[in-house]
């Protein structure tokens, strides 16, 4: 007899389960609740599979007798139960005294009264999600409409189990993608854009208490050497066991990440002083010192580091990172395994010693000392290389310069660059670069495949604007024996909008000269301006790429951006790439050229294309 106002209050029950955050468990216990109910039966009972697929085990029964049936039908992995699991077919036995099959279970059935028992599989996706059973003291088959309710009743519930499962699963995954793309896959530590997000707290935190915050950027001594030596599997083991000794010399409140090939980064919070920031440096270079047994042979690694350390909570977070590692240079200079902490007066161009660096720098570009590093841009087809040593060389490389300091050390660009425009030697320093760079690719040409085809040079703003850049441009060329289209000049989207700039483009396009239009997506030029002007490739800008796995609006802009760029037919170049799973999300959305840390950090010519 079937009670349909029992159905209607039981598929109401599953329907609320929607908004619940149910498990499969609650809704076997329903559906063998639900099912007595409705089809009125004298007791249920329901057997869900085991993790590995070997059996079943009993999970609910709607009375204590049932209970112990369905307990014996487990321990034997036998009974009407079973039968319906591998057959994945109904299993309806009207009379268990005439039955010959499964003796001890029809034995306990029939000791308790149970004289008939319908077995219905819980079937979907090719699979059985459990079984219903269903017990009667009358001997009798199932009445067919029984039947039709049983079974509908049955998909019900394995609905709800394909949906759990289905969820755990995608919860599963995001998880997954999320430590994926959090955390270097080679070390497991934090990646760049963790640690950024780690420090910025820290200095929030230390304008509400007030305290010692430091950051320690360090880099390992003759990574090359391994890689060029033993082969790139000795370099990541290498790389691996020295973010172990790494990891066990700080505190497990600090922060320890991977921010480059052979680059690592920790902020320490609540030290008492600079010594102890110090301390903890020379800690690290002791330890990463032991012997570490390679595959392919012992080595005595080592490591140099820098040092900065902070009382006010006004300084960037970049900032920071961008001392330390003018620290780490220094103390590279010194030698292997050396140390040393970061003095802003190196940095700061308003500093005391501001007019002795004005005019460093201004003999630096006089005399054309600056110089160039090169980061590869790579391409990738339909199916990205198992990892990023397996890219077939670079494409195209970007020029970058660099200031190498008697006193100071490497200087990134970001440490003078500021210096340099406030003296008004942007426009030269331009100059500079690109007879460098244009050089430098000739060189490249000579010595055959597998060197970068393009070089790419930034402009100034000042630079873009200018009338008489062009045949600047040309003499470099002609003086160099570069073709045009080898060359691409890279201005920044606000550079677009000034006075000047488009006729500076016309003429180097119509001289086969390429624009990208560099950090696009951070600027403020409009897709009017953008269609106005010739450029060739759109350069994604790196802030973009960090937020990629933090930020859906971030992934919607690059998937526009790569749109765009195709409609327009222009070369898409994304920056800022650090991480294997950064690639294949980029990859995924449709970006086919890269730039950034998880291939190469900018390096000298001959370290980056050796002869």
């Amino acid at each position: 007899m079937i009670d349909h106002n029992a159905m209607v209050r039981v598929v109401d029950e599953f329907l609320a389960t929607v908004v619940e955050e149910f498990d499969g468990s609650t809704m076997l216990r329903r559906l063998a609740d639900g099912a007595r109910t409705v089809l009125s039966a004298d007791a249920t009972g329901v057997m869900a599979p085991e993790a590995d697929g070997s059996g079943l085990r009993f999970e609910h029964a709607t009375d204590e007798g049932t209970s112990t049936i369905e307990a014996l039908q487990e321990q034997f992995s036998d009974g009407p139960c079973y039968h319906a699991m591998r057959t994945q077919r109904v299993v309806d036995v009207p009379d268990l005294r005439t039955a010959h099959q499964w003796p001890q279970v029809r034995a306990a059935a029939l000791a308790r009264g149970w004289h008939a028992v319908t077995s219905i599989p819980l079937l979907a996706r090719g699979r059985c999600w459990g079984v219903l059973d269903v017990f009667r003291r009358q001997a009798r088959p199932m009445h067919e409409q029984e039947l039709v309710v049983a079974r509908q009743l049955a998909r019900l519930a394995t609905s709800y189990l394909v949906l759990a499962s289905e969820r755990d699963e995608a919860r599963a995954m995001r998880q997954e993608m999320a430590h994926r793309a959090m955390h270097d896959p080679a070390t497991g530590l934090p990646v760049r854009s963790v640690l950024l997000e780690h420090l910025d707290h820290a200095l929030r935190r230390l304008r509400r208490h007030p305290g010692v915050l430091a950051v320690l950027f360090v880099d390992i001594d003759g990574l090359k050497y391994v890689n060029d030596t033993f082969g790139h599997h000795a370099g990541d083991q290498l790389i691996a066991g020295c973010a172990i000794r790494l990891r066990s010399g700080l505190r497990p409140e600090d922060t320890l990440a991977r921010v480059g090939g052979d680059e690592f980064v920790a902020v320490l919070e609540d030290l008492p002083d600079a010594q102890a920031a110090l301390q903890v440096g020379a800690r690290l270079v002791e330890l990463v010192a032991a012997p570490l047994h390679l595959t392919a042979a012992s080595v005595a690694p080592s490591i140099s580091v820098g040092v900065c350390v902070v009382e006010d909570p006004a300084v960037l977070a970049s900032a920071m990172i961008a001392h330390a590692d003018a620290a780490m240079y220094q103390a590279k200079r010194r030698g292997r395994g050396g140390m040393a902490l970061f003095d802003p007066l190196q940095y700061l161009p308003a500093s005391a010693s501001a007019s002795s660096l004005d005019e460093e720098l201004r003999r630096a570009v006089h005399e054309g000392s600056l110089a160039v590093h090169y980061q590869p841009i790579h391409h990738a087809g339909e199916e990205l290389p198992a990892d990023g040593h397996d890219w077939n060389g670079a494409c195209a490389v970007e020029a970058l310069v660099r200031w190498d300091h008697p006193d100071r050390g490497l200087l990134a660009a970001a440490q003078f660059l500021p210096l340099a425009e406030r003296l008004g030697l942007l426009p030269a320093i331009d100059r500079l670069v690109l007879r460098q760079a244009c050089a430098q690719l000739a060189t490249w040409r000579t010595a055959g495949d597998g060197t970068p085809r393009e070089v790419f040079v930034n402009l100034c703003a000042q630079s873009a604007a200018d009338a008489t850049l062009p045949a600047d441009v040309f003499t470099i060329l002609a003086t160099t024996g570069t073709a045009p289209a080898a060359l691409v000049l890279e201005l920044t989207e606000t550079s677009l909008l000034l006075e000047g700039t488009p006729r500076t483009l016309e003429a180097l396009v119509a001289g086969g000269v390429r624009i990208a239009v560099d950090d696009f997506g951070a600027g403020y030029s409009s897709l009017a301006r953008l269609v106005e002007v010739s450029s060739d490739m759109l350069k994604i800008d790196r802030s973009l790429t960090v937020a990629l796995h933090t930020s859906a609006a971030a992934t919607t802009v690059i998937a526009a951006v790569v749109a765009l760029g195709t409609a327009l037919r222009r070369r898409v170049i994304v920056e800022g790439v650090e991480t294997r799973a950064a690639v294949e999300e980029l990859h995924a959305l449709g970006c086919r050229y890269f730039q950034g840390y998880y291939f190469s950090a900018p390096q000298p010519p001959e370290t980056l294309l050796p002869a």
